[in-house]
Formats: C-alpha cells, sequence, structure tokens
C-alpha cells in the first residue's frame, strides 16, 4: 500500500509542476509572457507510466517554446543556427514555461500524447535569443548613406568639412555606398540637426528618401582650443562627434555614438581639422559595425498590425506575409496589448506594393487601412 501512495504522489508531482491543471489559462497575451497550445508524445511504456508521462510532458512544453522561437526566426535562420537554438534556448525550455495546464492526454497506439496550454515567457525568448547572437532579420547587404555633419571650431562654422571626409571615407572602407554632399544638403543642415536634438527625426527621414539614402547620419563635430603650457609652439585642440543615424523607411534612429579626439600642430587651424578629422574616423569606426547589424538590404516596410489576439494568430501572419512573392523575410519589433509592429523585408518594392499583394491574396482575415510608401497599417479579424 505505501508503495501505491508514493507512486500515485510522484504521479501527482509530475502533473502539478508550472502551475498544473488549475490554472485556468486563456489562450492569449498575459503580463510576462504568452499562452499557447502545444502537443507533445512520448512512447508507450506500460511498465513505467509516470516515466512516459513525464517525457510527454516536456516535448509538449518544448513545443510551446519552439512556437515563440518560430515567430522571432525565419525558417532559413532556424535551420541555419539549429545549434545554436537548441543549445541556447530549447536545452532551457522548463526554464520559459513559467506555468501550464494539462489540456488531454492518453495512449495513441504506441505513443502517449499530452495536450497543455502553457504561459510562455515570450519577451525573455527574444531577449536571449539575441543574446546568443542571433541576428532576428535577413542577411546583410550595405546599404546607401548620406552623411549630414555640421562642422564649427570654437563655434564657427567650418566649410572644410574635415570630420564628414573622416566619417565618410571610413563608411566607404566598410562598404556602404555614399551619397555625395550637395548644396542642398548643406543649406538643410541645421535645420534637420535642430530637428533631430528635438527628436523630431522626419525631417532627416524625408530628406534621406530624397537624395535616395537608405540612412542618414547626422551630427555635430565640434572642436574646442586647449590651453596648455609648455606645448613648444603646436597648438592643441579637442573635437568631440556625435553621431546618429536615421533609417529612411522607419524614420527610426537606429545608431547612435559619441567619441572625441586631439589634434597638435604649429597652425591653428589644422590642429582644429586634425582634431575633427580624428573624432569623426573614431566614431565612424563605432558606428560602422552598428549599421551593419541593424540593418539589412534595402528599406523594410514597418507593418502595424492591431487585432493579434495571440501567438498562434501572429505566426499565422507572418505565413501570409512569406507567402506573398516579393517578400523575402518577416521581422518582430514587438508584440504587446493585440498589436505586432514587423518590419517586412522586400525583394522590390514598398508598402503600396505589400498592400497591392495583400489585396491580390484577398484574405478574409486581413484589412488594409493606412498604406504609406514605407508603412502600412492592417487589422488582423478572427
Amino acid at each position: 500500500m505505501r508503495t501505491v501512495f508514493i507512486s500515485f504522489f510522484c504521479l501527482a508531482l509530475v502533473w502539478s509542476g508550472c502551475g498544473g491543471s488549475r490554472s485556468r489559462l486563456r489562450v492569449g497575451e498575459v503580463p510576462g509572457g504568452e499562452i499557447v497550445e502545444a502537443e507533445g508524445a512520448a512512447p508507450y511504456e506500460a511498465g513505467n507510466l509516470i516515466e512516459t508521462k513525464r517525457k510527454a510532458l516536456l516535448e509538449a512544453q518544448r513545443a510551446a517554446v519552439e512556437k515563440v522561437v518560430g515567430v522571432y526566426l525565419s525558417s532559413r535562420l532556424r535551420v541555419e543556427k539549429a545549434t545554436m537554438v537548441e543549445q541556447q534556448i530549447l536545452a532551457n525550455t522548463q526554464g520559459y514555461v513559467e506555468k501550464y495546464e494539462l489540456l488531454s492526454e492518453g495512449r495513441e497506439g504506441d505513443a502517449w500524447q499530452v495536450r497543455i496550454r502553457a504561459l510562455v515567457r515570450f519577451e525573455q525568448i527574444g531577449e536571449d535569443l539575441r543574446n546568443a547572437g542571433l541576428e532576428l532579420g535577413p542577411a546583410l547587404k550595405k546599404p546607401r548613406v548620406a552623411v549630414l555633419l555640421e562642422e564649427s571650431v570654437e563655434g564657427r562654422m567650418q566649410e572644410s568639412l574635415d570630420g564628414t571626409a573622416a566619417v565618410s571615407q571610413k563608411l566607404i572602407e566598410r562598404g556602404f555606398s555614399l551619397v555625395e554632399r550637395s548644396a542642398a544638403a548643406a543649406a538643410s543642415t541645421q535645420k534637420i540637426l535642430d530637428a533631430v536634438e528635438e527628436g523630431d527625426v522626419s525631417g532627416a527621414a524625408a530628406f534621406s528618401r530624397e537624395v535616395g539614402a537608405d540612412i542618414l547620419v547626422v551630427g555635430p563635430v565640434q572642436a574646442e582650443a586647449l590651453q596648455e603650457t609648455r606645448l613648444g609652439g603646436f597648438h592643441s585642440y579637442r573635437a568631440r562627434a556625435v553621431l546618429q543615424s536615421v533609417q529612411a523607411g522607419t524614420g527610426r534612429i537606429i545608431a547612435s555614438v559619441s567619441k572625441e579626439a586631439s589634434g597638435l600642430d604649429p597652425s591653428p587651424s589644422i590642429a582644429a581639422a586634425k582634431a575633427l578629422e580624428a573624432a569623426g574616423r573614431l566614431a565612424a569606426e563605432e558606428l560602422a559595425p552598428l549599421l551593419e547589424k541593424s540593418l539589412t538590404a534595402g528599406s523594410p516596410v514597418e507593418v502595424r498590425a492591431k487585432g493579434v489576439q495571440d501567438v498562434n494568430r501572429l505566426l499565422d501572419l507572418k505565413q501570409v506575409f512569406l507567402g506573398l512573392p516579393q517578400v523575402r523575410e518577416v521581422e518582430l519589433l514587438s508584440f504587446a496589448a493585440g498589436q505586432a509592429i514587423l518590419e517586412i523585408w522586400m525583394n522590390k518594392g514598398g508598402g503600396e506594393e505589400l498592400a497591392a499583394e495583400l489585396l491580390r491574396v484577398r484574405n478574409p482575415q486581413i484589412d488594409i487601412q493606412r498604406v504609406a510608401p514605407y508603412e502600412l497599417e492592417i487589422l488582423s479579424r478572427p
């Protein structure tokens, strides 16, 4: 009798883990994660039912986590990084399942089938994927960059643009294609810089689109004389470059850097130029890899989808976009309060072309509400 009691006690522990069947979970978003349904199976062993059920439960939990991983990663990246995903994410399945509810279980042929509803730590998985070094987007192709900097020495605007030349050269060395600076660009510099400093990047994004750039690098490069003694007739200047990169497609600031450097020369003007050039070069060296990490070919279409009830619907929506001929990749930016923000990477075209593709397939679950060159708002219907 004691053995039978212990067996039933152990079985109860298996099903009470992570919240058990009393949680009354409902599919959809909840604080701390997302509730999804998943199934798992294990080979049926009549002589060891407890272990059989435990294995099936673990497989169901793993399937729940894999659903969330599938939202973040494209199928191509999921295959290419299978080992990393297995070691960094799926090996810690239970760490991402906060609680679960047993919906059904039973023997089907030679397997024991389990179906659960689980609360999965959605945002934590996305963060861990990024920390593991996974790029949640398509393969990189260097975009076109316009450099629009305001340079000054002790408050006086400069025409030589030594910092701009250094930034441009460093980006070219990293493989970026540069858009030439024009007289119109020079006239627009101060207005755009002032707007960006106040948090308004719409003008910068519009300008970059006008000149055919995917990114606009904007910011001040300022040099000041250093009051130092015993320089042996040399003049010393200290310059600071504060660069921000604005994405033309979405108007987002995608990277910001700040670097300082000094210049020394018998001529004050040359010393200041050296400082501007050195600060610009150091800032560009830090900025270039950030751009490479954040951007891919062309400008994406940002899709704001309302009415996305749960992860299953989000996966369905992602598959709809991936099924369109002109869509190359789909990247999830955020998912909260029933709204998902996606970046859709097109082989060709922008928001209008994407909207036309959606209208062509006539999906009754997608209602297009607003179309712009780089944006699309849709309503996801049940």
